[in-house]
């Protein structure tokens, strides 16, 4: 690793360090919000499918969060990243920095606090009575497919919306429409059609979504369908990053600016 690649990283590793630092001050309740925000999701989803709609039954409340919390960490991701590039017009005027930093800074503050949150995630299971299996152990597998598509989604994101501003009104709703197609509080393998289920899983949610069950619930061998799924979104979506990234590299800041 030549010095200009080891200074970016480090410089990296120091602002996710120092913005993390920040938030926890800023917040009265300080780490304790990480656990918060998905229990309270959690818990209004939990009204709405569990009361509401009858299917209130641990399985369903082991159901939901197994779906609900990797959801979480990909929608925020790619919400907190979306500006990050819009916003750091001054800095890449006057340095002379990659502008892959700003969505990564973003990625690397939402993937600690994630971690925190599995912890939660894996707790409630445990509360629940689901057991512990030697599936958990490729939990792994899951979490390092889902920081590769929340990394990559993320970067595409941030890299386009200074181009286009209009097009965080397209992400938000593309966010909302891949929510309901990602079966994070139903049974796709119930609800859909069989003649439609391979298609409904070419949703890389839907199908990271379905990994994580298998994983934590044993609800089967881990597919390798949905295993390609996911890491074939993710060669895609970096790599259009990548290119977008590097294309308009020197033009961000004049665009930014306009």
């Amino acid at each position: 690793m030549d010095s200009r690649n080891f200074h970016f990283w480090a410089l990296l590793a120091t602002k996710i360090k120092l913005n993390l630092r920040s938030e926890v001050g800023r917040n009265q309740l300080s780490y304790a919000w990480w656990i918060l925000e998905p229990t309270l999701e959690a818990a209004v989803l939990y009204l709405v499918f569990g009361v509401f709609l009858g299917q209130g039954t641990d399985s369903f409340v082991s159901f939901l969060l197994v779906g609900l919390i990797p959801w979480t960490w990909f929608s925020r991701s790619i919400g907190n990243a979306m500006m990050s590039l819009s916003g750091a017009g001054w800095l890449l005027h006057s340095f002379r920095i990659h502008p892959a930093f700003f969505p990564l800074v973003v990625v690397g503050q939402d993937a600690i606090k994630q971690a925190v949150t599995f912890s939660f995630l894996l707790l409630a299971l445990l509360i629940v009575g689901i057991p512990v299996t030697e599936q958990w152990l490729l939990l792994p597998i899951a979490w390092a497919l889902q920081f590769g598509l929340v990394t990559s989604a993320s970067c595409l994101v941030a890299s386009l919306i200074p181009l286009l501003q209009d097009l965080k009104f397209l992400v938000n709703t593309g966010l909302l429409a891949v929510m309901f197609a990602s079966g994070i509080f139903y049974d796709a393998q119930s609800f859909v059609s069989r003649q439609w289920l391979d298609i409904f899983y070419l949703n890389p949610m839907a199908s990271l979504i379905q990994l994580y069950r298998e994983i934590l619930l044993g609800s089967g061998l881990l597919s390798l369908f949905h295993i390609l799924v996911v890491v074939i979104w993710i060669m895609v979506l970096g790599s259009l990053a990548w290119l977008a990234l590097r294309h308009y590299k020197d033009s961000y800041a004049r665009l930014i600016e306009e």
